[in-house]
């Protein structure tokens, strides 16, 4: 799993007994739908990186109920009950695994909304972080718009949003029904998400 902490310095290992240590991972996905595509990725990658050896922890954006970033609310209230959830959960993370959908070529509003109340100072809970960024769709792109656009805001707050959008790709097409192979910006999610997501 050392792979994983590639880019942001760590090395993945226990400085005391040079032990390879469990990576901690949240998972999260960028859709509120029941049914979604993207939920349904995520899930395949959460049972690839525990298999990998990985400790993984799936939070769901849609049950944190986190309010859209209002500063009048920040100064008056504090971090509201989600937010804080959300934080104190990626602290405990040395990685992320995101999968989401693409909206109007952009981010989902409920992740970026997440995005801006996790970087809240004082506490950036993202600086440092790795995450690796999946995207489904039934579009010709498969995601790759938005899995560019998430790179900038994980890197403005300090995080590295892995791998580079299309490194994996293998052509356009989009997610097809009837068993062809499911397309995503960064990520060809294969046999076992063929069947996932069905």
């Amino acid at each position: 799993m050392n792979d994983w902490l590639a880019g942001n310095g760590q090395e993945g290992r226990d400085p005391t007994t040079n032990q390879e240590e469990t990576v901690r991972i949240l998972a999260m996905a960028g859709s509120t739908r029941r049914d979604s595509f993207n939920r349904k990725l995520l899930a395949v990658g959460v049972k690839a990186a525990e298999a990998a050896g990985a400790e993984v922890e799936v939070i769901d954006l849609k049950e944190l109920a986190i309010p859209l970033y209002d500063g009048d609310l920040e100064k008056e209230q504090g971090l509201p009950p989600g937010a804080q959830r959300l934080k104190d959960a990626l602290a405990e993370a040395q990685g992320l695994l995101i999968a989401t959908p693409e909206n109007n070529h952009s981010i989902p509003a409920v992740l970026k909304n997440a995005i801006d109340w996790a970087s809240r100072p004082p506490s950036n809970a993202l600086a440092g972080k790795t995450a690796a960024l999946m995207a489904a769709s039934t579009g010709g792109f498969g995601g790759v718009r938005v899995l560019m656009q998430l790179r900038i805001p994980m890197h403005t707050a300090g995080g590295v949003g892995r791998p580079r959008p299309c490194d994996d790709c293998a052509g356009g097409g989009g997610l097809r029904r009837g068993g062809q192979s499911p397309r995503s910006g960064g990520y060809q999610a294969g046999g076992r998400a063929r069947q996932a997501l069905g």
